[in-house]
C-alpha cells in the first residue's frame, strides 16, 4: 500500500508541474513567434506603398519627359515646315517667331496672313500645335496667341477657336498632373505645407462641401466662377483640380465657359490690332455691353438652379 500511495503521489506531481509549465507565458514559444510575424507582416505593408511611391517618380518623371521632348520635336517640324513656305519669298519681309507682346504680333502680322493665304491648313495645324502646347505645359503668352488668331481669322472663327484651344489644353495639362503628381496628392492634409498643397486642401475641401449639399451642377458653377473671377492663378488650377475628383468632361466645359470672356477681350484685340496699342484700347462701349452679358451668365444660371431645387425638395 505504500509504495501504490508513493506512485500515485509522484504521477499528481507530475502532472501539476506540467499544467503549470503550459500556463506560463514565458514557456510558450508559440505565440511569441505569432506575435513576431504579425509585426513583419504589419511592417511590411507599412513599408510596401513608400517603395511604391520611390519606384513611381523615376517612371512618372521619365513619362513627362518623353511627353516633353515628343512636343518639341513636333513643334520643331512646324517651325521647319514654315520656314520652308518663306524660303521661296523675301526674307527681309517676313518674321517668323512666337510672339509675346502687342508689338511682336504686330510685327509678324505680315507674314502670318501670308502663311494662310498660301498654305491655310499648315498655317491652322501649326497655331493649334504651339497654342496646346503652351497651355499643356503652362508656357506664359496665351494672350499674344489670342491676338494672332483675332488677326488672321477674326472674332468669328478665332474666338471660338481660342475657347476650344485654350480649355483643351488645360484639359491636357490636368491629365499629365494627374498622371505626375498623384503619388504627392495623396498625401495632402490639413497641415499642408507649399503652394501646391495648400491650394489642393483648400480646392479639395470646398469641393467636397458643395458636392455634399447642393450636388453636381453647383460644383461645375463653382469651377466657372473659378475662371472668370481667379483667386489663384490658372495654372495652379489646372494642376490642382485633377485630384479633386473632378471628371475630365466637366473639367473641359467648366474652362471652355470660364475662359470664354478673356478670350473674347484678347481675340478682339487682335481683330483690331492695327489701331491699337494696349488692351485697353479693346473695352469699347460694344466690348463691355458683351462682357456684363457674360457676367450676368453665372447668377442666372446658379438661381435658376436654387429654383430647380426647391421644386425638387
Amino acid at each position: 500500500m505504500a509504495l501504490q500511495t508513493a506512485s500515485r503521489d509522484g504521477q499528481l506531481r507530475q502532472r501539476s508541474e506540467a499544467a503549470t509549465k503550459s500556463s506560463d507565458p514565458d514557456n510558450s514559444p508559440a505565440p511569441t513567434n505569432a506575435a513576431a510575424s504579425r509585426t513583419t507582416a504589419f511592417t511590411n505593408q507599412e513599408q510596401q506603398p513608400r517603395r511604391e511611391v520611390l519606384l513611381r517618380w523615376p517612371r512618372n518623371l521619365l513619362f513627362l519627359a518623353v511627353v516633353l521632348m515628343a512636343s518639341f520635336a513636333c513643334m520643331y517640324g512646324v517651325y521647319c515646315q514654315l520656314a520652308a513656305e518663306l524660303q521661296q519669298e523675301d526674307s527681309a519681309m517676313h518674321v517668323l517667331k512666337v510672339p509675346k507682346t502687342i508689338e511682336e504680333v504686330k510685327e509678324i502680322r505680315h507674314t502670318a496672313i501670308f502663311l494662310v493665304e498660301k498654305n491655310f491648313g499648315l498655317m491652322f495645324w501649326g497655331y493649334c500645335a504651339l497654342y496646346l502646347f503652351k497651355q499643356t505645359f503652362v508656357v506664359p503668352g496665351s494672350a499674344a496667341l489670342n491676338m494672332v488668331s483675332g488677326m488672321i481669322w477674326g472674332v468669328r472663327l478665332g474666338w471660338p477657336l481660342a475657347c476650344v484651344l485654350s480649355a483643351l489644353g488645360a484639359t491636357l495639362c490636368s491629365l499629365l498632373s494627374k498622371v505626375c503628381a498623384e503619388e504627392m496628392a495623396l498625401r495632402v492634409g490639413p497641415d499642408a505645407t507649399g503652394r501646391f498643397a495648400k491650394a489642393l486642401w483648400r480646392v479639395k475641401s470646398k469641393i467636397a462641401d458643395i458636392r455634399a449639399k447642393e450636388g453636381q451642377l453647383a460644383i461645375l458653377l463653382y469651377l466657372v466662377s473659378l475662371r472668370l473671377f481667379p483667386g489663384m492663378p490658372q495654372w495652379l488650377l489646372n494642376l490642382v483640380l485633377p485630384h479633386c475628383g473632378i471628371g475630365t468632361p466637366m473639367f473641359f466645359v467648366a474652362f471652355l465657359i470660364g475662359l470664354a470672356p478673356y478670350n473674347f477681350v484678347t481675340v478682339s484685340a487682335g481683330d483690331m490690332i492695327g489701331s491699337i496699342n494696349s488692351l485697353s484700347d479693346v473695352l469699347t462701349t460694344g466690348t463691355l455691353l458683351k462682357l456684363c452679358s457674360f457676367a450676368l451668365f453665372l447668377p442666372t444660371c446658379k438661381y435658376l438652379y436654387s429654383l430647380y431645387a426647391k421644386e425638387a425638395v
